[in-house]
């Protein structure tokens, strides 16, 4: 589940609920990208689009889900474009 995006002009932060590995999930998100990208044809195949690495971190407590909710929505600077999950509640919480 998207919680939060920042779109910048050189780079995406994302806040992700999921239930895979926060480097899988990535790695998919990459991929997915990249083949839009192509079929799109905004560049070539071979352009160098991503980092290596990444922050892939699990956030197990309410304010680690919040400040980095904070962080991606607030911190970037200059975005084109901003998300957040209107229906989100915290994963936290009962229902």
């Amino acid at each position: 589940m998207l919680i939060a995006a920042h779109l910048g002009s050189t780079h995406v932060h994302l806040v992700i609920a999921a239930k895979e590995n926060p480097a899988r999930v990535m790695g998919d998100i990459k991929s997915y990208a990249s083949r839009a990208l192509n079929r799109a044809g905004y560049d070539g195949i071979r352009t160098k689009r991503w980092a290596v690495s990444g922050y892939k971190q699990y956030l197990w407590k309410p304010d680690e889900v919040q400040r980095a909710i904070d962080y991606v929505l607030n911190r970037q600077g200059k975005s084109l474009a901003v998300y957040k999950n209107p229906g989100f509640q915290s994963i936290f919480t009962k229902t």
